[in-house]
């Protein structure tokens, strides 16, 4: 560990012991509390050291413990080796506001960008499909006309038949009368 690591830790312990001191053991709330017991003011000072050292070796026992687990000192002195960055870092603006809708521009941007793929995606599988079922409408379509056509001539030739049919009727008819005028005469 180098001196700079040492002398970091020694401060935060240092910081730490002067917290401890000044606000968790206060003399006020120690006094308050601890006034019934002590009758006089020197063993509520004798007392008040006492507890005071022994939470604060226990305190600094426990963060040292602590320091040793989180191997404090080796990520301190790669804290150390560390530089700057001369990229310029994001602060958050003053208006909050502005920074909710910097936010949801950017996830509106990125939304609209994964729409944008999709639809190309959907558009180019909506070609293929059309190119590949164009030769089928297109059969089917010619499929229909010459099925109307066929249906045309079938309506024709029914036309044609039925025309036909009197035709035949109407000659029968003519037939039978020649043939009734024939042997009527003789």
């Amino acid at each position: 560990m180098s001196d700079e690591t040492n002398l970091t830790i020694e401060n935060l312990k240092n910081d730490l012991k002067q917290f401890v001191t000044n606000k968790i053991l206060n003399t006020e709330k120690f006094n308050s509390c601890f006034k019934e017991i002590a009758m006089s003011e020197s063993r509520l000072v004798r007392l008040k050291n006492l507890i005071n050292e022994s939470v604060l070796n226990a305190f600094l026992e426990e963060c040292s413990q602590i320091f040793e687990e989180a191997k404090l000192a080796e990520k301190l002195e790669i804290l150390s080796t560390l530089k700057p960055s001369p990229d310029f870092n994001w602060r958050p603006p003053g208006d909050p506001i502005a920074q909710l809708r910097s936010v949801r521009a950017k996830c509106k941007r990125r939304q609209l960008e994964e729409l944008r793929v999709l639809v190309k995606v959907k558009s180019d599988r909506i070609s293929k499909l059309k190119r590949k079922i164009t030769p089928f409408l297109e059969s089917a379509d010619s499929f229909a006309t010459k099925q109307q056509e066929i249906e045309k001539l079938i309506a024709s030739s029914q036309a044609v038949a039925l025309n036909n049919r009197e035709i035949i009727k109407d000659l029968h008819s003519d037939l039978a009368e020649s043939f009734e005028l024939l042997f009527s005469y003789k």
